[in-house]
């Protein structure tokens, strides 16, 4: 990918013990290209098994919109990093710091069922 745009969506994932994904979309990007107002956005279960659910991301935006700002990665793809809303009241107050991938339209995303570990 050699351009970010309104529409991308982008995923980064945590965990301790366990595989937990957030996705985000980009609503738009600055004149500069140097930053992107953003949204975290759904998922929905495509499959899975007894202890993990595999996930595709959907174009079903919710919370705060943020900005992240957009740079070059590992073998030269665009990123998004900044501090994204962990829980969505308004405030900003509430955060997490991580660095997002675009998402990959052919790939289910493994995350630990909700049952384990979380």
């Amino acid at each position: 990918m050699d351009t970010i745009k309104a529409g991308n969506m982008f995923e980064t994932s945590w965990g301790y013990d366990q595989t937990n994904y957030e996705f985000i979309i980009v609503l738009e990007v600055s004149s500069t290209g140097k930053t992107a107002k953003c949204q975290r956005t759904s998922a929905e279960r495509i499959g899975g098994d007894a202890v993990s659910d595999d996930l595709k991301p959907i174009n079903k935006p919710f919370g705060d919109v943020f900005t992240m700002r957009i740079k070059t990665g590992y073998k030269g793809q665009l990123q998004l990093r900044g501090s994204y809303p962990f829980c969505h009241d308004g405030s900003m107050n509430h955060t997490r710091l991580g660095t997002f991938d675009h998402v990959e339209s052919d790939r289910a995303y493994s995350e630990t069922n909700s049952m384990f570990g979380h």
